[in-house]
Formats: structure tokens, sequence, C-alpha cells
């Protein structure tokens, strides 16, 4: 899915999820932080903009938040534009 029609969901120190913006069935109310696309900022970027916001967030969630690397990796494999922008010898 593309990040501006994505949201990232997920619980400080824990588990994290990417799934669609709008959120039309509840799937987010589980987690403590969104970030993603449910900014309008996001719906209006440009891609770069959003390439630059998608790895912030990233690196916020990690760094910041306690989620781990590779429970962050994972989720963020749902969004095409973070596939697209790794090294072709990253496991998906």
């Amino acid at each position: 899915m593309k990040y501006r029609n994505c949201m990232i969901a997920y619980d400080f120190g824990g588990s994290m999820r990417v799934g669609p913006h709008p959120d039309e069935t509840g799937w987010s109310d589980k987690y403590e932080m969104i970030v993603g696309s449910c900014y309008l900022v996001a719906k209006k970027a440009s891609d770069l903009e959003n390439h630059v916001q998608m790895l912030l967030e990233f690196h916020h969630a990690v760094v910041r938040d306690g989620v781990s690397v590779a429970v962050a990796h994972k989720a963020f494999l749902a969004i095409d534009e973070y596939k697209a922008l790794m090294a072709e010898d990253v496991e998906t």
C-alpha cells in the first residue's frame, strides 16, 4: 500500500502494524500511537517529502519509542515506498 494511504500504529516498546487510512474497521484502536497519512500534510506532500517523513517515523518508533528494529521493519514492509527504497540485498 502507498504511504499516503496508510497509517502506522504501534505500542511503545512493543507491537506495530501498518494498515489503511482511513481506518474503517477499528484495527488501530488498540494501539497507543498512530502516525502516517492520518495527517493532512501527508496527503498533500511530494513523494520525496513523504519518503523522508516515512523514514523519520520509522526512526522515531525505534529510537524514541522503543519498538524493535525487527518489528518495525516487518510492519513497514507493507509500505510500497519502504520496500522500493531498500537495498536489493535486504531481506524482505
